[in-house]
């Protein structure tokens, strides 16, 4: 296990609150990350596997979401897309190149209820390569940012269910049978 994830488990470990243990696992997750690591883990779980990023190639983060309880699906939806996003846009531009939020909705019959989704929204964010990805994770956690980001995100998240990792794609070709 590196050191950076060692010293950032024990900093969780000791916080006195959730969301000082939130917040030591953000942090423990972009210190990893910086360091040209991700610990494909999850914010929520403090899962420690870690993966190495592949210079030069597309990076893709995924963060699932769940709404605050008691927050209507169409409230959730129009703060994400009037407000939130606007910050992450704020604090992304220059480093990402695409940034999706994929609201959620069942697609069984009508008896299943959203409470069974994995995520009211799955949030990706691309980055062309790993140094972009890196420098974006550094100043994401500058205390500018985190006052802003951690702020809104508390009117509207259930934080303690944030997940975040990232994903190896491989497409088929459909269109050559």
């Amino acid at each position: 296990m590196s050191e950076i994830i060692k010293s950032g488990l024990a900093a969780s470990a000791g916080a006195t609150t959730q969301r000082d243990d939130l917040h030591s696992r953000r942090r423990l997750l972009v210190s990893a990350m910086t360091a040209g690591m991700l610990g494909a883990m999850s914010v929520a779980s403090g899962s420690t596997k870690a993966a190495e990023l592949t210079p030069g190639s597309t990076i893709k983060l995924i963060t699932l979401l769940h709404r605050k309880p008691g927050m209507s699906r169409e409230a959730f939806v129009t703060r994400y897309e009037t407000l939130h996003s606007r910050i992450g846009e704020k604090y992304l531009k220059g480093y990402a190149s695409r940034y999706f939020r994929r609201y959620c909705r069942s697609a069984g019959p009508k008896d299943n209820a959203e409470s069974e989704l994995p995520a009211d929204v799955i949030m990706e964010i691309w980055f062309p390569n790993a140094d972009a990805f890196s420098a974006c994770m550094a100043f994401l956690m500058t205390e500018e940012a985190q006052a802003e980001i951690v702020t809104d995100e508390e009117k509207m998240f259930d934080r303690t269910r944030m997940v975040s990792f990232l994903v190896d794609e491989y497409e088929s070709d459909l269109t050559s049978q």
